[in-house]
C-alpha cells in the first residue's frame, strides 16, 4: 500500500524521510505533475493499493459533514479501471479514542471514459457513497 501527500508534508526534515521511506507519493496539488500521475497509475497497475483522502485535506467543516471531493480518486479509477473502496471514520483519530471506521462496497465505474465530465460525474458517485456511510455510522451509534 502507498499514500500520496501534498509536497508540504515532505518539507520537514524528520517526516519528509519517514515518508519516504514509508513509499509515499509527494503530490503539488496546485501543478500535479503528468509523471507524478504516471508513477501513481504504475503502482496501482502493479497491484498496489492507493490510500487517498478524497476530501484533499482534513475536514474542519461541521462534523458529519463531507467536503467537496477532489478528483484524483476518480481520475485513478478511471485510468486503471480499478473500483475505490469508500471508508469512513466516525470522529477525528485521537489517541486512546475508541473510533468506529466503517468501509462500504467497492465502486467500480465501468465504462467511464476518463474524461473531465466523467471524472467529476464519478466524484459526485462517490460522494454519495460516503455520505452514505457517514449516515450509516449515526444508525449504528444510534442502537448501540
Amino acid at each position: 500500500m502507498f499514500v500520496i501527500g501534498k509536497k508540504e508534508l515532505f518539507y520537514n526534515k524528520i517526516l519528509g524521510k519517514m515518508f519516504k521511506k514509508l513509499g509515499a507519493i509527494p503530490v503539488d496539488r496546485e501543478n500535479v505533475k503528468p509523471s507524478t500521475i504516471r508513477i501513481v497509475i504504475k503502482k496501482i497497475k502493479s497491484g498496489n493499493n492507493l490510500l487517498l483522502y478524497p476530501e484533499g485535506t482534513r475536514n474542519r467543516t461541521e462534523e458529519g459533514i463531507l467536503a467537496s471531493l477532489k478528483n484524483g480518486a476518480t481520475l485513478f479509477a478511471l485510468l486503471t479501471s480499478v473500483p475505490v473502496i469508500p471508508m469512513m471514520l466516525d470522529k477525528k483519530p485521537k489517541i486512546f479514542r475508541k473510533n468506529i471506521l466503517m468501509v462500504g462496497e467497492p465502486v467500480c465505474f465501468e465504462g467511464y471514459k476518463p474524461d473531465k465530465n466523467n471524472i467529476e460525474k464519478a466524484s459526485l458517485i462517490l460522494k454519495e457513497k460516503m455520505q452514505k456511510i457517514k449516515e450509516d455510522i449515526e444508525i449504528y451509534k444510534s442502537k448501540k
